[in-house]
């Protein structure tokens, strides 16, 4: 036996048969009316109980129903052209506003470095670099603030024919002047990530070598204790040869304990290894005492 699996079509509102179906089912006043009307026609010619007549009785309806299902058809047809429409007026306006956006950000960024160069021009410390990059933002200004008078003359409709080229041709040269400082933007973002990778990399190998000095330094305290000690123990005239001997075995066993424990200590800790910002693995030279 074989199963049959009934699909439904989903309604789409700007389709006018879907439009007419539904205007039937929904059984209104009007298409009660036009039922009534086709069985009253099929009636008076004497068809009421034949499949004419139900035919006739079904037109009716249709034909009531038809004007409805257009109308609303039409109306859902434009309905969804204006919501595509708005959502590609909002994306124009949300790319619009995010190049407005990117541009104020360029020309904020490219304001601070005239600053700067200006203040440091001032202190007569600009060099060269600094001083041809100072004449190059300073003839962008200039290009900016005619752009910006030309804009504002085209959006009064004030601006004549020569206004319109030179207004195209400064919107070139912007746009490759643009392109020109975000080139020079991630340069300099990137000379800095080096110079910043370069001083991290140098603070690391001074913290190594302070703390591989802290470690020789603990041990030079360790045996310089073990040293005195001992002289003081061989200087002692009142202690036996054996005494002194058993006392100083005893000495070294302590010392070496202690530098066991100070060099698991320090190798434990992470500024201790060569390249400690990644935690690589790294051990310290033993000392003994024979």
């Amino acid at each position: 036996m074989v199963a049959i699996t009934a699909t439904t079509t989903p309604f789409d509102a700007k389709d006018v048969n879907d439009q007419v179906n539904k205007t039937i089912s929904q059984g209104g006043l009007l298409m009660r009316m036009a039922k009534a009307k086709g069985e009253q026609y099929a009636a008076g010619r004497g068809l009421s109980n034949s499949s004419i007549g139900a035919e006739a009785s079904q037109r009716a309806i249709v034909d009531a129903a038809l004007p409805i299902a257009s109308q609303n058809a039409g109306q859902a047809w434009k309905s969804d052209e204006n919501r595509i429409d708005r959502g590609h007026q909002l994306t124009m306006q949300g790319n619009q506003f995010g190049h407005e956006k990117g541009m104020a950000n360029i020309n904020a960024q490219l304001q601070k470095e005239r600053d700067q160069l200006l203040y440091k021009n001032s202190l007569g410390v600009l060099d060269a670099e600094g001083q041809q990059r100072l004449k190059e933002l300073g003839v962008q200004n200039q290009y900016q603030t005619e752009r910006d008078q030309l804009l504002h003359k085209n959006n009064l409709g004030v601006l004549d024919a020569e206004g319109q080229q030179r207004l195209k041709e400064l919107g070139v040269q912007n746009q490759y002047q643009t392109e020109r400082d975000q080139l020079l933007h991630k340069n300099n973002l990137g000379v800095l990530d080096n110079q910043n990778k370069a001083s991290l990399d140098q603070l690391a190998q001074q913290v190594v070598a302070n703390t591989h000095g802290m470690y020789m330094s603990t041990v030079d305290k360790a045996v310089s204790s073990y040293n005195d000690r001992y002289a003081a123990v061989m200087a002692d005239n009142t202690m036996k040869a054996t005494d002194k001997e058993k006392l100083v075995n005893n000495m070294k066993t302590e010392l070496n304990s202690t530098l066991n424990m100070y060099q698991q200590m320090y190798s434990n800790i992470s500024t201790i290894k060569p390249d400690w910002t990644k935690f690589p693995s790294a051990s310290l030279p033993g000392v003994n005492v024979k």
